[in-house]
């Protein structure tokens, strides 16, 4: 995958982990998600991989740490640290923020300090 479809790519699991860690997507959850993943397909020059790539996120009903970690050490720590304002929209989407998110968050940011890229 290119730089900007790694980002496309790491970004959709990103929104994606955030929704689901407490379990569900509510439907508040979902049209920020859809609305944010389709500007990010949209803004960039996606080939059919990172498109069906994005879209098996999107089907997923979990995404383990691990492999969001490899996704999201494609994309520069710049880049990743920028995107935090977005995922707090996300968590306070619905509800108030559930502990289940703030746990997320704090394991995100853990591993922000710990990359080196």
């Amino acid at each position: 995958f290119t730089d900007d479809e790694n980002y496309c790519i790491a970004i959709s699991a990103l929104m994606y982990y955030f929704a689901l860690c407490d379990g569900g997507i509510s439907s508040e959850e979902k049209h920020i998600l859809d609305a944010s993943i389709d500007t990010l397909m949209f803004s960039h020059a996606l080939t059919n991989d990172a498109i069906k790539e994005i879209y098996n996120i999107k089907e997923m009903k979990k995404i383990p740490f691990n492999r969001l970690c490899e996704l999201l050490d494609c994309v520069s720590k710049e880049k990743l640290s920028d995107y935090s304002a977005k995922l707090d929209e996300i968590i306070n989407a619905s509800e108030g923020i559930s502990e289940s998110e703030s746990n997320a968050k704090k394991q995100f940011e853990i591993y922000l300090n710990q990359r080196n890229k």
